[in-house]
């Protein structure tokens, strides 16, 4: 905790060498607790604690899941009875994601109905959400004495992977007012409003004073109206615009670390602030080689996106994606990718064809822009949001503005690099061993310094960030 922020980063890399060197390739028994441990690197501690230290708990859980720290926690939980003030807890309730099982592709999501329908019913008190596309809040609040007087909000879901193998950020705010704000949000979804209501609330909040120097802001998602390109429909932008505009103007960096980047305004800018002789750099969890459009027709904003995605991952690396090693093209001394951390004797459920039929595996599920992270002026955005069309007008999200604070800044930049690093080395043995043919076994350190020559060549990625980064 520094000046009423508490910030929590977890390592996931479960194929690092530092990972398999230190629980091997199934870590079981003692062993898996501990791996879970050292990937979750306080992040699990955090959340439990925040529940544990609060007279009641009101949160919002798109899935509500993991039975390492959240779910025990929750179950101590012991509502106190008519004048019975000296009950263990108090109350402690949740808003979580449901969505009917339909036809055809549309298989529903009743994650959460094991858990709500399960051991935590007499804890918790709980309320379902069907309205919006999907409730993706991830969010807690703690109150004392009645009154909130603190938030817990970040990336990560509640979830054994959110908490562990997939990279998050998470926050505690000391922060009555900022706590007000979110409970409000929380007491206004129990009644499962519907997207036009809820969106009539959309606004940035005024800026709240968290310790002595941070000043945060939060926007709720929903907004409308929403976004229609094939009816030539703009759609309101009231909060990834403020986002785009402070990527506009950037003094000196900008780092993005998506799960998905689909706003072709924030990658342009993004862009042209990496031709502005500024560092830029991004990490996605997935960059696919793009499909040429069909003849007479224009690409979909997804598809745009991807394509600039695709063309900053060849200039330099200046964006990365997460590209899953395959068990054939393992470097000596890792792992075979994998997204998830199984408990010991799970099974792999494969689709057709032996290969994932689902989604693609989470490895960077950050939602974050850090705009001049290295100056005494910076500005943070964090949040739910994966700032995109969905999260803009279908999702319930919240994405905060923090400003005022070069430390936690500072944390995010190191926290960065720290993960962008990992991946530009995996992406890179991708390339190499398509396109080296003397196919090498693992990563070797040069016998010259041949390897940082880009960072002293005026123009190049490297060389900006040399500069921004070093002060000079």
């Amino acid at each position: 905790m520094e000046d009423g922020v508490g910030t929590y980063f977890n390592r996931a890399v479960v194929s690092s060498q530092a990972f398999i060197r230190e629980f091997g390739a199934a870590p079981k028994d003692q062993k898996y607790i501990d791996a879970l441990n050292w990937l979750s690197n306080g992040m699990g501690e955090a959340v439990s604690e925040f529940i544990t230290q609060s007279d009641a708990v009101d949160g919002a859980a798109y899935h509500l899941t993991d039975a390492q720290w959240v779910l025990p926690a929750l179950n101590n939980f012991k509502p106190a009875a008519d004048g019975d003030e000296a009950a263990a807890n108090g109350e402690a309730s949740f808003i979580y994601f449901h969505k009917d099982p339909g036809t055809g592709k549309n298989k529903g999501d009743t994650t959460n109905d094991k858990i709500v329908s399960g051991v935590l019913e007499s804890k918790v008190q709980f309320y379902k959400r069907t309205k919006t596309a999907i409730m993706h809040d991830k969010f807690m609040v703690r109150s004392q004495n009645g009154k909130p007087v603190g938030v817990l909000m970040g990336t990560a879901n509640f979830t054994l992977e959110g908490l562990t193998s997939q990279a998050n950020v998470v926050h505690t705010f000391d922060s009555p007012a900022l706590a007000k704000l979110y409970l409000d949000r929380q007491v206004l979804l129990r009644t499962d409003p519907s997207v036009a209501s809820t969106a009539k609330e959309a606004g940035w909040s005024n800026k709240v004073s968290v310790g002595k120097n941070a000043k945060v802001r939060v926007f709720f998602a929903p907004e409308a109206p929403a976004g229609n390109k094939s009816k030539g429909t703009p759609g309101s932008r009231v909060s990834i615009d403020v986002v785009v505009n402070a990527v506009k103007n950037a003094k000196s960096s900008v780092i993005f670390s998506l799960f998905s980047a689909t706003d072709a305004e924030l990658l342009e800018a993004c862009k042209a602030t990496a031709g502005e002789d500024k560092m830029m750099y991004g990490l996605v969890n997935t960059i696919s080689e793009p499909k040429a459009a069909e003849p007479g027709t224009e690409l979909s904003t997804t598809a745009s996106a991807n394509l600039e995605l695709y063309n900053l991952s060849k200039d330099d690396n200046m964006v990365v994606g997460h590209s899953s090693f395959t068990k054939a093209a393992t470097p000596t001394g890792f792992w075979w990718e994998v997204a998830t951390l199984r408990a010991p004797g799970t099974k792999v459920v494969l689709g057709k064809g032996k290969k994932n039929s689902g989604p693609p595996p989470v490895y960077d599920h950050q939602k974050i822009v850090v705009i001049d992270g290295e100056s005494d002026k910076p500005t943070i955005f964090v949040g739910s949001a994966n700032l995109s069309g969905a999260s803009t007008w279908h999702n319930d999200e919240n994405l905060l503005e923090i400003t005022g604070s070069p430390p936690l800044a500072k944390m995010y930049v190191a926290e960065f690099l720290r993960l962008y690093e990992q991946y530009r080395a995996r992406y890179s043995w991708n390339q190499r061993q398509k396109e080296d043919g003397n196919k090498p076994t693992t990563f070797s350190l040069a016998k010259d310094v041949s390897w940082c020559s880009h960072d002293y060549k005026p123009g190049t990625p490297q060389y900006k960030a040399r500069v921004t980064l070093a002060g000079e």
